[in-house]
């Protein structure tokens, strides 16, 4: 195991911090307002990157909220996991230095990571970085799926987790503990001269498949 609890591929179940992990039993909910995707900058600006093959690339799981759930007072946790990375390319996954704890191996079965305190909202939440080393010029989407099995039976996808804000009037309101949000993948690009080749309709179509 690496420093700061990097989990390389194939790497072993990792337990961040201290902490009660506390997995709501509710219904699935779908939030608009949230998503849940793997970007090429710490801001959430982009789904894209280019990297010639053999050098490595930080990319990010980032939580991007237009707005939390007027019935919680943050972002709890999150469940996830890699889905479409190579085979035969190196995969160091790391949680983001706001995370409290992590447990479970993203690489593999998926991970569950938590926040201390639940944040409130903020446009783009780190949750974990993934450092990938293509090892040929490849193309692949990197997307995001359910933690196999997930913690909820009852929320099946990956999700965000927002605690409910009791006591209060939101109590009556709060029904979700889990909530299924949009999924947006990423696309790698690994060529020596790092030229992107997915016309925007191209690409526009490989995203629909991950929502």
């Amino acid at each position: 195991m690496g420093a700061r609890g990097e989990i390389p591929r194939h790497g072993r179940a990792l337990v961040i911090g201290f902490g009660i992990l506390a997995v709501g039993f509710g219904t699935p909910g779908r939030a608009a307002a949230q998503q849940l995707g793997i970007y090429a900058s710490p801001d959430c600006s982009t789904n894209f990157a280019c990297v010639p093959p053999g050098t490595p690339i930080v990319v990010h799981v980032m939580a991007y909220q237009l707005q939390q759930p007027s019935w919680s007072y943050g972002l709890g946790s999150a469940e996830f996991r890699f889905t479409g990375i190579p085979a035969s390319w190196q995969a160091v996954a790391t949680p983001a230095p706001g995370v409290f704890f992590a447990i479970g191996d993203p690489l593999g079965n998926g991970v569950t990571v938590g926040f201390f305190d639940p944040l409130p909202t903020a446009p783009c939440v780190a949750l974990f970085d993934l450092t990938l080393t293509p090892d040929t010029a490849s193309e692949a989407v990197i997307g995001l799926a359910a933690h196999i099995p997930p913690n909820n039976p009852n929320v099946p996808c990956a999700n965000l987790y927002y605690p409910c804000n009791f006591p209060g009037p939101a109590e009556t309101q709060c029904v979700v503990y889990g909530l299924c949000v949009e999924l947006l993948p990423l696309q790698v690009h690994a060529t020596p001269d790092c030229v992107i080749g997915v016309e925007p309709e191209t690409w526009q179509t490989v995203k629909t498949l991950y929502r």
